[in-house]
């Protein structure tokens, strides 16, 4: 698959304001598999749209624990419901149309996908453990 769009600022191409991009855009085939970035549970899968005689696409919220998760969309049709696990790499709906998006969120904020597709897919090692407590003064 091919980026064509990044997350971060870029120029609306109809208004020509800035707008903030959240996620890749990624080329693809319509009937194209989409496959899962790291194993996850399904949390949710969210029509999108259905207007007139344009096909029905959904968007797939996918949990990977740690809070960190993913949405993919818009897809046409979904190979898996909510609360099936799923693993790396496996089909989880097949595309829409000639791009695809996918958001990555760390306890609900937008993170860049690349960090995500990168390396295994985990909260940063600072957040894996809380601190402990500070220690008690001296008299």
């Amino acid at each position: 698959m091919d980026l064509t769009g990044f997350d971060g600022w870029r120029i609306d191409p109809v208004h020509g304001g800035f707008e903030l991009e959240q996620g890749l855009v990624l080329a693809s085939d319509p009937g194209a598999f989409v496959l899962s970035i790291a194993d996850a549970e399904v949390v949710e899968v969210t029509p999108i749209s259905s207007e007139g005689t344009q096909p029905r696409t959904f968007e797939l919220h996918l949990d990977h624990g740690q809070g960190v998760e993913s949405h993919v969309g818009p897809v046409a049709d979904t190979l898996v419901h909510a609360g099936l696990p799923v693993t790396r790499g496996a089909a989880i709906a097949l595309a829409a149309g000639s791009s695809l998006r996918l958001r990555v969120t760390v306890d609900g904020v937008d993170i860049d996908p690349l960090l995500a597709l990168r390396q295994p897919i985990h909260r940063w090692p600072g957040q894996l453990r809380r601190l402990p407590p500070p220690p008690e003064p001296t008299e």
